[in-house]
């Protein structure tokens, strides 16, 4: 909403006197693994957000070893802590790949652990939340004795299930809010229904105020979109915590039934197909329907298949049978030739 020549003007004061009358707003710091002075060891957090970004933690938290380790921060403008220093981090690594499957939920600054903007957004949700980090999961309970339960690995993140279209999180676009917020300032007698954004829509909501333009470098590759809005991906996170819908595979054994079953089909189409181009057609069409099967079951139901086991196995199984095909058809010509060859002669036998 501000241009870089609105820096520390009016328009300043003006979001900072909002956010502070709204006591429900959180704003975002970012984390840096090396200081921006380019001195060693952690730069303290001041001692007024300190105690804001402290967390609920039952018991002493155990150590993430492969979590990063960051010493310096990077703040939003004095104006909006003054009286509202409420603080999450948003900071999200991508895999070495480039892509982006999992959520940061916990950032070891120092000897301490800070809050990612998804495990913000659930604490502030729930009532007198309690944490405790356990061996490969993050548990949270409230005042009611309600328990939810984040899986998470050693760096402290959460792999993130994406959904489809129909229960992707809802977006907002700015103008549309900024339309109906005009009208209602002007005093206009109109029903918040019919407004372009109803306000009342936002009760009891997590709101994720963040940019999806191009130019605004906020566009994230994922492993089914090539362009996925930073704030989406956030939601995307909450909605798993919340509605603890996590991504899931089959147990152990029976993800080796599904490979065997591959397999099988496999090696049996090469021996009981006859005709060549049969053959040739049912090989791939088998490992396009497995990979196939993966990527809409992990794109619809959070399911994930292994892909890299399976692929491997069908291309030695498809090797094996292959070359078992054909030193038996080569055996077989061999010992129906050397048969035919007592009753035709050598000139027959050669056409």
């Amino acid at each position: 909403l501000f241009t870089e020549r609105m820096l520390n003007s009016t328009e300043d004061k003006l979001l900072a006197a909002a956010t502070d009358a709204a006591e429900n707003v959180s704003h975002a710091m970012n984390l840096l693994e090396e200081r921006i002075d380019g001195l060693t060891g952690v730069v303290p957090l001041p001692a007024l957000l300190s105690a804001d970004l402290e967390l609920p933690w039952q018991s002493q938290p155990r150590i993430l070893y492969k979590a990063a380790i960051y010493l310096d921060h990077v703040l939003p403008a004095p104006d909006y802590l003054h009286n509202n220093p409420k603080l999450h981090v948003v900071t999200f690594p991508s895999d070495t790949d480039g892509t982006f499957r999992r959520a940061p939920m916990l950032f070891r600054y120092g000897n301490v652990y800070l809050p990612s903007l998804a495990l913000s957004a659930v604490l502030a949700k729930l009532d007198k939340p309690q944490m405790m980090l356990e061996q490969d999961r993050l548990s949270i309970v409230d005042a009611n004795n309600k328990t939810w339960t984040i899986p998470i690995d050693d760096n402290g993140s959460m792999p993130v299930r994406f959904y489809s279209k129909n229960h992707d999180p809802e977006t907002i676009p700015i103008s549309a809010a900024l339309h109906s917020a005009v009208d209602l300032q002007r005093g206009k007698n109109i029903d918040p229904g019919q407004l372009k954004v109803n306000p009342f829509e936002f009760k009891d909501k997590i709101l994720i105020i963040g940019a999806s333009a191009v130019a605004l470098n906020d566009l994230k590759v994922t492993p089914i979109h090539s362009a996925y809005p930073g704030p989406r991906l956030q939601a995307s996170a909450i909605a798993n915590i919340l509605d603890q819908t996590f991504l899931r595979g089959p147990p152990f054994f029976l993800q080796w039934v599904f490979t065997a079953v591959l397999l099988s089909f496999t090696v049996g189409s090469l021996l009981i197909l006859q005709n060549p181009l049969s053959k040739f057609l049912a090989q791939p069409l088998l490992l396009i329907g497995y990979l196939a099967a993966a990527f809409l079951s992990f794109k619809h139901h959070g399911f994930m298949l292994n892909m890299a086991v399976p692929v491997l196995l069908w291309w030695l199984a498809l090797m094996d049978g292959l070359v078992y095909t054909t030193l038996v058809e080569r055996a077989e010509k061999k010992k129906i030739k050397a048969t035919l060859s007592k009753y035709l002669a050598q000139t027959v036998m050669d056409k």
